[in-house]
């Protein structure tokens, strides 16, 4: 239920605020350690575990920006439900909620 609710508010902080206020938000994917953290305003936020790409499949490293928000997304590639999620490269990934790790 806590990753639900922080991606639903980096979602909506996101989606309700200026450009300007919108990079303040800072999500930071550590793919070794598994751990996504949130930093609002350069201030440590939320943090979490997280699972990245499954076998076969990369998780893509660089700084990118927001480019669609969709809150009951679906995922041809894994034929799964990515609920709140907050995508990036086109739309092409996301960080979103999830019920399973793999």
């Amino acid at each position: 239920m806590r990753v639900r609710t922080a991606l639903s508010v980096l979602a909506l902080s996101v989606a309700g605020t200026s450009s300007a206020s919108a990079t303040s938000i800072l999500a930071e994917v550590h793919i070794a350690a598994h751990r996504l953290n949130v930093y609002v305003g350069g201030k440590p936020t939320y943090s979490w575990g997280i699972a990245t790409a499954r076998r076969g499949y990369h998780t893509p490293r660089g700084t990118y920006h927001v480019t669609a928000l969709d809150i009951d997304a679906y995922s041809r590639k894994y034929d799964a439900s990515m609920p709140y999620a907050v995508c990036f490269i086109r739309g092409d990934y996301c960080i979103h909620a999830g019920h399973s790790i793999g």
